[in-house]
């Protein structure tokens, strides 16, 4: 089933943001279907080239908020937005372009870009690049205009099939949406302070402690094996002492976006020059910049965020 949404009205661009490293928290994320060792090893994903600015959705999740105006050609892979087999709804938003003065997304724009559900294997071989089997299930088409709009939605449904595990991940959170707007900014940007502290300080195995659960999901969607996992860790927690330890920058510029149908919550970096990225983020001393994206969550009965994503 598909839905377009062409909007012939004022188009004031919401500026927000999505993007870069990953985490999360606590005991009660994970409800791991037993895992079949017969299955194949799937990844869904959304293939997309495009020529105009974009933000696409999963199920209200956004995985890619994509801001320049050069054409675009990507593969988002959809495994960490998606906890379990079922029916999944993908939305994009084309946004415009600057043209004589006025932003408009033109019929050209739409007929050169295209959309695609993807799902791969994971490849096992060496040296043999990540994916195997690569089969596109489904397209996405964009509705035909014949005139220029100041921007363009389209929604389509698809089905997941092939998943050999389920994650409870954010589906018994809390609706953050009942939450008091500015009580919940302050207590989001209270935990972003406290991540970013941690690590400006060097105190990576509490940051990566906080980030237990997601590191665990991780295992499962990635289908990464136990001695993978703890040399990833290492990795990691080396990466961050060189990136972060007294880098990291305030958290400023940002805006709260609210997810997942009040599920999720993150703040993003509202800046022209990276806006999508998120609120954590470090500036080395050659200029180099790196964005920790974090995703909170309140389990049902918790008095406090955890990181999920």
């Amino acid at each position: 089933m598909q839905k377009y949404f062409i909007v012939l009205v004022l188009y004031s661009l919401l500026i927000s943001c999505t993007q870069q490293n990953n985490n999360s928290t606590t005991k009660k994320t994970i409800t791991m279907v037993q895992k079949d060792s017969t299955k194949k090893e799937i990844i869904y994903g959304i293939s997309v080239s495009i020529d105009t600015p974009f933000e696409l959705y999963v199920n209200d999740i956004a995985i890619a908020k994509e801001y320049s105006k050069a054409r675009k050609m990507m593969g988002i892979e959809l495994n960490k937005y998606i906890l379990k087999n079922g029916t999944y709804k993908v939305k994009i938003k084309l946004l415009p372009v600057k043209r004589n003065d006025t932003l408009l997304v033109s019929p050209k724009d739409v007929a050169n870009s295209h959309i695609k559900f993807i799902q791969f294997e994971v490849q096992r071989e060496p040296k043999m690049g990540r994916s195997k089997n690569y089969k596109e299930i489904q397209k996405l088409p964009l509705p035909k205009i014949e005139e220029p709009v100041p921007f363009l939605e389209a929604e389509w449904e698809i089905e997941i099939t092939d998943l050999p595990y389920e994650l409870e991940g954010w589906s018994n959170s809390q609706d953050l949406r009942k939450i008091d707007k500015e009580v919940l900014k302050k207590e989001v940007v209270g935990f972003y302070n406290h991540l970013r502290d941690l690590l400006h300080t060097g105190k990576v195995d509490e940051y990566m402690q906080l980030l237990n659960t997601y590191y665990k999901d991780v295992d499962i969607f990635d289908y990464i094996n136990k001695n993978k996992s703890k040399k990833d860790a290492v990795e990691i927690k080396q990466e961050l002492l060189n990136e972060a330890k007294g880098n990291m920058q305030p958290i400023e510029n940002y805006k709260l976006f609210i997810y997942a149908n009040g599920k999720l919550v993150t703040l993003e970096r509202i800046n022209n020059d990276d806006m999508g990225e998120s609120a954590l983020r470090t500036l080395e001393p050659d200029g180099t910049e790196y964005w920790y994206k974090i995703v909170l969550h309140k389990p049902k009965g918790s008095k406090t965020f955890e990181i999920i994503r």
